[in-house]
């Protein structure tokens, strides 16, 4: 640009401000014979200096009015800019070469001509090097301009690429919005799955309470403020520990669920007896696990808990009562009395009975069958929780080859073509007789429950565990127990009745479809709790069912 910036010192001898626009570019306001010096100059500097460097040119001519002089101009390159700065000084040291006046103009004629033939020569080696500098700017130029249409090539492919990339960017974003009403969809069917959930929860009889990992209470189902008379005010948002006036403070509960966080445990059908303030004593079954939360990394406790206390008094009811039916020896012959006259009524051709007599007895045979499979069972439960025999090392293959080959048992196992697979069970410690009652039982439930349209298998398989494996209660962690499966491929059912299907009298069917009592799953329980066992159930609707026996294993 050649523009001054700055003025030092008093320069009128050199530049001058001409006529017109004013202008503060160095060239422009170099005085006559200056400003090819000085174009010269700032070429040369451009070239050739580094910050710091100066160039300078002595015996430069400058012709005033009057007067002829020599001056010196040099140019120092400024350091330490952003962009390059020059100074430009002007050295006239006072210089006057000659007075011009009339006299003295033919005496310096032969001066004045070397002066010039000297300036002259510096103009041709300042030429010749200016001449180069611009063949070598031009031969820059040439490549330059090559690069640029390169360049223009390339901005034109850049150009396409561009444009198909605003078609995909455009297709992308087309999918963007039908990934975004996907996502939509999705969080309404998630809501909408979260509320279903919630009104299954709120829905079920068992009382449900959600805990964090300190048992702050994060909410609660229905059933759970019905059952224990606290609102959601008073629940939700509180220490498990200060419900109802501290009637849920009890340290068991509160050491169990600590372990669901710590140690990643769970409870399984854990019975607890507590007495509250304000609703008495209640028998509980609880089950509890941990949930985590992906989404923030929360842990979770899901805790259910099942009021027995009902069904317990029932039970032992039930028991008191059994119990004095086997020791009064209940009418059972006259049961058998009734049964005989009436299956003699019904076969003799003598006696003429109308159909609707002939209904009646048949349905007072049937009700008699079933009071008398009722009885056997009641009988059967009765003399499993009463007997006190002692035990005895029983094989359990040996155990089920007897049972299935009791007759009725064989009957019923050709009649729908059974297949029963066994092998490689222990020996342990057990009471004979109720082994294989609970062979018996499993197998007849597995055959009664049995898919139609496919044969039935049953698998009996065993192996061995650690109690700490499966357990919640740590006073048993370090046993072993024999882990023993009875596997079916029937109709299952939901695994929300696993429980419910040991209970007295329970039933998941109806009595039409399919016959019972109710009983023999009880007995089931009943026997393993005898040996110190354990039973569970795993099941699949119209898969199957696992029955999951754990039985000690002795030392």
């Amino acid at each position: 640009m050649m523009d001054i910036i700055h003025f030092r010192g008093n320069t009128s001898l050199f530049l001058e401000q001409l006529p017109g626009k004013p202008s503060h570019n160095l060239l422009k306001m170099a005085r006559q014979g200056l400003g090819f010096e000085l174009r010269n100059l700032l070429h040369k500097a451009k070239k050739e200096l580094n910050a710091g460097q100066s160039i300078k040119k002595d015996n430069i001519s400058l012709q005033t009015e009057d007067f002829l002089q020599s001056i010196t101009i040099e140019i120092i390159l400024l350091p330490n800019t952003v962009e390059p700065y020059y100074l430009v000084l002007f050295h006239d040291k006072n210089q006057i070469v000659k007075k011009i006046s009339s006299k003295s103009k033919k005496d310096d004629k032969d001066m004045l001509i070397q002066q010039l033939e000297k300036e002259l020569a510096q103009v041709h080696e300042d030429m010749r090097t200016i001449t180069e500098d611009q063949e070598a700017v031009n031969e820059e130029l040439q490549s330059d301009n090559e690069e640029l249409l390169s360049t223009g090539e390339e901005l034109q492919s850049l150009n396409e690429e561009m444009e198909t990339s605003k078609e995909e960017l455009q297709s992308t974003n087309e999918e963007l919005m039908v990934v975004n009403q996907e996502i939509i969809n999705l969080n309404e069917q998630i809501t909408e799955a979260r509320d279903f959930a919630e009104a299954i929860i709120d829905t079920i009889h068992e009382s449900m309470i959600v805990l964090d990992k300190n048992l702050r209470v994060k909410s609660a189902n229905k059933s759970f403020y019905k059952n224990f008379f606290v609102t959601e005010e008073e629940t939700v948002g509180n220490f498990l520990s200060d419900l109802g006036n501290k009637q849920w403070d009890i340290p068991i509960l509160r050491e169990l669920l600590y372990n669901i966080i710590s140690k990643n445990s769970n409870l399984r059908n854990y019975e607890i007896t507590h007495t509250f303030k304000d609703i008495g004593k209640k028998i509980m079954l609880l089950n509890a696990n941990r949930l985590v939360q992906k989404s923030h990394g929360e842990e979770l406790i899901l805790l259910a808990i099942h009021d027995i206390t009902e069904a317990r008094s029932k039970a032992l009811a039930l028991e008191r009562i059994e119990t004095e039916m086997l020791k009064k020896d209940i009418n059972v012959n006259k049961l058998r009395k009734t049964q005989l006259f009436i299956s003699r009524i019904l076969e003799d051709k003598d006696l003429t009975l109308n159909e609707k007599s002939k209904d009646y007895f048949n349905r007072i045979q049937v009700s008699s069958n079933r009071m008398q499979v009722l009885i056997n069972d009641l009988l059967a439960y009765s003399r499993i929780t009463e007997t006190k025999e002692s035990l005895s090392n029983i094989n359990l293959n040996d155990t089920i080859r007897n049972v299935l080959q009791e007759p009725t048992l064989v009957q019923t196992i050709e009649a729908t073509n059974t297949t029963v697979n066994y092998k490689n069970l222990p020996t342990i410690m057990a009471v004979s007789f109720q082994m294989e009652q609970l062979f018996t039982n499993l197998i007849i439930n597995s055959i009664k429950y049995s898919d139609s349209n496919r044969l039935p298998v049953i698998d009996i398989k065993c192996e061995i565990m650690k109690g700490s494996d499966f357990l919640d209660d740590k006073s048993y962690h370090q046993i072993s127990y024999y882990k023993i499966t009875v596997a079916d491929n029937g109709i299952g059912f939901e695994q929300q009745y696993a429980e419910k299907i040991f209970m007295l009298f329970q039933r998941l069917h109806d009595k039409q479809t399919y016959t019972g009592t109710g009983i023999g799953l009880t007995i089931c329980k009943k026997i393993v709790e005898n040996h110190h066992g354990y039973i569970f159930a795993n099941s699949v609707s119209n898969q199957g069912t696992t029955i999951l026996i754990y039985l000690p294993v002795s030392e």
